[in-house]
């Protein structure tokens, strides 16, 4: 929805999915973070290491609607794109000297050099996205097989598998998970194939 300020713009065509991110600061010690009840850095870095959900938001207080036990089975990660981008995935302290040197650029006065490592470190992260992404595919149609989203989104789709959380959430939201909008389905459509020939055009190059 425009009006929604993560990384939208005024007029929305197309079907939006975005990630909303919550930075949180970390104390001297490298351990504790602004808000004491949230978890650690050492906790945090690690959800990030096997790509775990939380057991806490970064508010320090748990999810209101519960959270997955187990890591989502296409996932595959993005490190090393940039030393600040590993700090903020606990990949690295944020004493290392390289992050450092990555933050005083993007931080610094210079706005030159600062939208320029912007702008590499960006050229990076898409390259990266889109020879990860194929791996993506792989992975989830291993684990979900003849269910897989990627093997059935051109088909019919099997039913979804409704448990008492995932019906309570749709009592919540006004919303069905077996709801089907034909006209979302060809923009989903339209979009996948258009993202599926930008990671061939990846892939070649």
């Amino acid at each position: 929805m425009p009006e929604i300020l993560h990384g939208s713009t005024p007029i929305a065509k197309s079907i939006w999915r975005a990630l909303f991110n919550w930075p949180t600061g970390i104390c001297a010690d490298h351990q504790m973070l602004d808000t004491e009840e949230a978890e650690t850095w050492n906790q945090v870095a690690q959800c990030h290491q096997s790509m775990e959900a939380p057991m806490k938001s970064t508010s320090g207080e748990g999810f209101r609607y519960g959270r997955p036990l187990f890591p989502f089975p296409g996932v595959t990660k993005l490190s090393g794109t940039s030393c600040v981008g590993d700090a903020l995935i606990g990949a690295r302290q944020w004493d290392d000297i390289r992050v450092q040197e990555e933050r005083n650029i993007l931080l610094g006065a210079d706005d030159k050099s600062a939208l320029q490592l912007a702008e590499e470190i960006r050229e990076r992260l898409v390259q990266a996205f889109f020879h990860a992404f194929p791996y993506v595919r792989m992975n989830e149609e291993r684990a979900y097989l003849d269910r897989s989203y990627f093997r059935n989104k051109y088909g019919p789709r099997p039913e979804a598998e409704r448990d008492g959380s995932s019906l309570a959430s749709e009592e919540l939201s006004g919303m069905s998970l077996v709801d089907n909008d034909e006209d979302m389905e060809e923009e989903e459509e339209d979009s996948e194939l258009e993202f599926e020939e930008a990671c061939e055009d990846a892939m070649t190059t």
